[in-house]
């Protein structure tokens, strides 16, 4: 009945509710997700819990594409009101209206928040020798349950949790688990976490790809390990299908490959030195944590009671706010408690983590932000794993993951390994709330600047061509923080000025240069770095006589210069600098001449990013 109606004529939609009341559409969302739990509650049949959430499904779809909120509103209460057990309301008839009272009326007068909810599985016992029992699954699941309904938004009733203390921890006993969790879920917004605790092995599916399985009690060991296991990609395709846009997947499964076929085991000593990169792409907001990466086990401690990862991941979403802004995102935990894991275990263990993401991190697990927080430098990449990230000479920490800093001007440098030089290095400014990509912060980048000030010849040849000429120059750079503080440097130099000759004659001087070199980075006080220039090229000087011909002369020309720069923002940088420029100039009338200048001068540079160096 419910599926005829819907295809009913707009005009009948449109008159549904004409003028009784105006509730927003995702109060009555919520309305009609009770009406529909009251009613697969009386269904007698299965055919009407099938028609029940069909009808659900479509109503929530159509919400979503109505432009029309009235209208949108109206498709969910009638729906509701079908839904609902008879007795409780009915239509009035084709081009009728109908009243909600009551629970929709009070529903539509305030927001209702998404649900989170949660479903727990530890496994300790298997059917088969071949996987030995397990100590710590049943506490992670509980540990896990317990920290995540902590939070004020999670109502307990739609936290889950399962282990083998009822009833045997099958496949299929997962599978209907998921299935009634994808039933409770029925909005975008809702945070879904699934956490499973067990044995994790190799197996091939049907289409010949390897893939990680989970071992349930049941599982076959061998050939019938996917069959019988979990496969990680079924679990998240499963999981994909929901209706929540914001899921969450921790997995405390080695990948040590017990129960694998010869066949498996072949494969598995052939990839074993390959690591799998954590991902990074856009799409949903989905993220898989694993307690151990390829090949490694995840390791239980009896002093922690916990499987490692676990143990720190339950304590990270009570104290691993990274970046101070009173909230904890999923990534923010996960990292934590990599970073302990990797030092509990002597470096054998590294979780991993991948995100499928539109935006930063919309995962909270534990309250809301209530400030920006502190700038975030995060590197997920394979190649950038294990370098430690310098803070004005100190250590802040390593990567994989994010690391925060304080924000301001900041001196980054990177390091292999602790005891050996930095091997790049930047001075920036990072602004509270920022999350900046390490290839970002330690990109090779281009930058223009501009100088003005004075310069004046020396000596008794320099007297010929006058006092102070004012100067501009404009420089083209080319900098990479991999060089070791080495750029590459363009530099054109204009100069035009009324002077006197030591006789009283006056004259007019125009001077351009054209030189190319290198900068070098000296050190740092604070945010002041101290830099030096040096390069050679060619000049052209006009001195234009009272009374006479112009004297032009040609000839080669080498500048150096020591300055001081201070960043004023990301891209923009505040320069003073004192150059000395000697030329030998082959006319002015005279021959060969030696011409000494000094100057100083000062202007502003903005740099841009370049390809990432570093390759």
């Amino acid at each position: 009945m419910a599926h005829d109606l819907l295809q009913g004529s707009d005009e009948w939609l449109d008159g549904v509710l004409a003028g009784e009341i105006s509730p927003s559409p995702a109060a009555l969302a919520t309305e009609l997700e009770m009406a529909m739990q009251a009613r697969l509650a009386d269904a007698p049949h299965p055919d009407a819990t099938e028609a029940a959430e069909a009808s659900f499904r479509a109503v929530m779809d159509r919400l979503e594409g109505a432009a029309d909120a009235r209208r949108a509103a109206g498709v969910i209460a009638m729906v509701a009101l079908l839904l609902l057990p008879p007795g409780v309301a009915q239509a009035q008839g084709v081009g009728h209206a109908v009243k909600l009272e009551g629970a929709a009326l009070a529903a539509a007068s305030s927001p209702v928040p998404p649900r989170r909810l949660g479903l727990f599985i530890g496994i300790e016992r298997f059917d088969h020798s071949v996987f030995h029992a397990l100590a710590y699954p049943t506490a992670d699941a509980k540990s896990l349950a317990s920290a995540y309904a902590q939070d004020g938004l999670v109502d307990p009733e739609d936290v889950v949790v399962i282990t083998g203390a009822d009833a045997p921890v099958t496949r299929a006993r997962i599978l209907e688990a998921l299935e009634a969790l994808a039933r409770r879920n029925t909005r975008r917004d809702d945070v879904v976490f699934v956490g499973i605790s067990t044995h994790g092995t190799l197996g091939r599916g049907d289409d010949g790809g390897v893939d990680q399985v989970l071992v349930t009690q049941d599982t076959r060991p061998f050939d019938d390990v996917y069959s019988s296991g979990v496969p990680v990609t079924e679990l998240l395709e499963r999981l994909a299908a929901f209706r929540s846009q914001r899921r969450v997947t921790l997995i405390a499964a080695c990948n040590a490959g017990l129960g694998m076929s010869e066949g498996m085991q072949e494969t598995w000593r052939r990839t074993k030195a390959v690591q799998a990169a954590p991902v990074v792409r856009a799409s949903d907001a989905t993220v898989t944590l694993f307690a151990a990466g390829p090949h490694q086990v995840a390791v239980e401690d009896a002093a922690l009671g916990h499987d490692v990862y676990v143990h720190y991941f339950v304590q990270a979403m009570d104290d691993g706010d990274l970046n101070g802004d009173g909230a904890i995102t999923v990534t923010e935990a996960h990292w934590s408690a990599a970073a302990k894991t990797f030092d509990h275990t002597s470096d054998n263990q590294l979780p991993q983590i991948r995100i499928d993401a539109t935006g930063l991190d919309p995962i909270y697990l534990r309250n809301s932000p209530t400030e920006r927080g502190l700038p975030v430098i995060w590197s997920y990449e394979p190649d950038e794993a294990w370098l430690t990230l310098l803070v004005d000479g100190q250590a802040k920490g390593r990567f994989p993951g994010p690391i925060a800093v304080q924000p301001g001007v900041r001196r980054l440098e990177l390091q292999a390994r602790p005891g050996v030089s930095p091997f790049a290095s930047v001075t920036t400014v990072v602004g509270p709330g920022e999350r900046l990509e390490l290839g970002s912060v330690f990109a090779a980048t281009w930058g223009l600047g501009l100088r003005g000030g004075a310069r004046v010849p020396l000596g008794a040849r320099g007297g010929n061509l006058g006092g102070a000429t004012p100067a501009l120059a404009l420089s083209l750079r080319r900098g990479d923080p991999h060089w070791a503080g080495w750029g590459l440097t363009v530099d054109a130099a204009f100069e035009a000025s009324d002077q006197r000759t030591p006789e009283g004659g006056a004259f007019g001087r125009q001077s351009a240069a054209l030189t190319l070199g290198a900068t070098r980075r000296l050190g740092a006080v604070g945010p002041i770095e101290a830099f030096a220039e040096a390069g050679l090229g060619a000049l052209v000087l006009v001195r234009d006589l009272e009374g006479g011909a112009p004297e032009r002369g040609l000839g080669p020309v080498a500048r150096a210069a020591a300055g001081l720069r201070w960043p004023l923002g990301r891209s923009l940088d505040l320069e003073v600098a004192a150059q000395g420029r000697t030329t030998v100039l082959d006319s002015l009338q005279r021959g060969p001449v030696l011409v000494p200048e000094v100057g100083l001068g000062a202007g502003v540079s903005y740099r841009w990013l370049g390809a990432v160096g570093g390759d």
